[in-house]
């Protein structure tokens, strides 16, 4: 039996807000995978003294969590204030899915927007109540993305929560009074809280447009003889080459994905599909379906890059097992291994070798070189023709049982 969605979850931790107590499946695939971390309880802590009790506190209709992770800000809050609404976002399809299970788990229910551009769908989620976790890593321009998003979605009298670690609350608290927001700042061992509230002027932000993740600059690289210029995307790695797995990939398909059809799983910021859409006439693949489970890289692939000669389009992938799905007869399917730990991320795997089987395609992975050695240990459905090994990653191409 194939791995179901909850198999994803690695444990279950039991979080008491407003006298009441929540479950929530935590997963090593997503942010906090051990523990509610401390900047949503610190969020949660200042929404709780703001919202008061009885007939005082303020009626919530929506609540919105924007970059929702495991669901934690939204369930609590929409469950605990009693909201009408829930809206659930984030730019992995793994965590919206998770987070719905967790709502669900919590007998709530919620919907999800699509990831459409990379903060979000744009005005028209006008909110009550707005909740972020703001992922200190993205960068200081995503940072004010995100921020004017939810501002452009904050309703006359509603109230925007966004919890950051210390060392980025200055510039970020810098960014939302040039917004003309009234703010009121809460420090706490490690993190900051910012309680946004909306403004005469807070209508006018409007929400980034797509582009605004497009770096300055395109960038001419070269790849074993194969020349393409790159638009790097902020947000998504990658900037100025391939890594070494994405090098790896590409050394593989380079030599099967000849008039195939190819599917690419998380295909990152681009550089495979533009290396394989620049090989020769009668080199290159037929077409490019691109599975991302990342929606930002699936915004990148579409808008900011092109691929000469190969028609292509993109499906949300929320985990390898959906790519069963994509696997059109002759496929060659592309895949990164990153497996995180106590995920069924091996298991689903094989079950899309077992697709690939029974396709008559090709499959073509790479990873770390341990990751990928205990792989070729399991009983495979398919048969290794050729391996390969470069900087610590191990690539294979593997093709139908003689």
């Amino acid at each position: 039996m194939a791995p179901g969605l909850d198999d994803w979850f690695y444990k279950f931790e039991r979080f008491g807000w407003r006298e009441k107590t929540y479950e929530l499946g935590l997963s090593h695939a997503l942010f906090s995978s051990d523990h509610i971390d401390d900047g949503s309880k610190a969020l949660l802590d200042v929404l709780d003294a703001r919202m008061g009790s009885g007939s005082d506190a303020p009626r919530v209709n929506r609540v919105y969590d924007i970059g929702c992770g495991n669901g934690v800000l939204g369930i609590c809050a929409a469950d605990g204030l009693s909201a009408a609404e829930l809206i659930l976002e984030d730019r992995d399809a793994l965590a919206v899915a998770l987070a719905v299970r967790n709502a669900e788990r919590n007998a709530l229910e919620c919907r999800t927007v699509p990831y459409a551009r990379p903060t979000g769908v744009g005005a028209g989620v006008e909110s009550d109540l707005i909740v972020c976790n703001v992922p200190a890593k993205a960068g200081e321009p995503v940072h004010h993305l995100m921020t004017d998003y939810a501002l452009a979605n904050l309703a006359p009298s509603g109230l925007l929560l966004l919890v950051v670690v210390n060392p980025i609350a200055d510039t970020l608290a810098m960014h939302l009074e040039r917004r003309s927001a009234r703010i009121e700042r809460h420090t706490f061992r490690g993190h900051t809280v910012f309680a946004v509230e909306h403004t005469p002027d807070t209508g006018t932000v409007q929400p980034p447009l797509p582009e605004a993740y497009r770096r300055d600059k395109r960038v001419a690289l070269e790849f074993r003889g194969i020349a393409y210029e790159f638009t790097p995307t902020l947000g998504l790695g990658e900037f100025d080459g391939p890594s070494y797995t994405t090098a790896m990939l590409a050394r593989l398909a380079v030599e099967c994905c000849a008039d195939r059809p190819a599917v690419l799983y998380e295909p990152g910021a681009g550089h495979l599909p533009l290396i394989l859409s620049r090989l020769p006439d009668g080199s290159r693949p037929r077409s490019f379906l691109f599975a991302c489970r990342n929606t930002l890289a699936r915004h990148a692939l579409e808008t900011l890059n092109t691929f000469s000669g190969v028609p292509y389009e993109s499906e949300v992938c929320e985990r390898p097992h959906e790519l069963r799905r994509f696997v059109a007869p002759g496929a060659l399917v592309v895949l990164p291994v990153v497996p995180e730990p106590h995920t069924p991320f091996i298991e689903e795997l094989l079950g899309v070798a077992e697709a690939v089987s029974q396709a008559g395609g090709v499959l073509a992975l790479a990873g770390a070189s341990a990751t990928v050695t205990r792989l070729e240990k399991r009983r495979l459905p398919l048969r290794i023709v050729r391996r390969a090994k470069s900087r610590g990653v191990r690539g294979l191409i593997l093709t139908l049982r003689d």
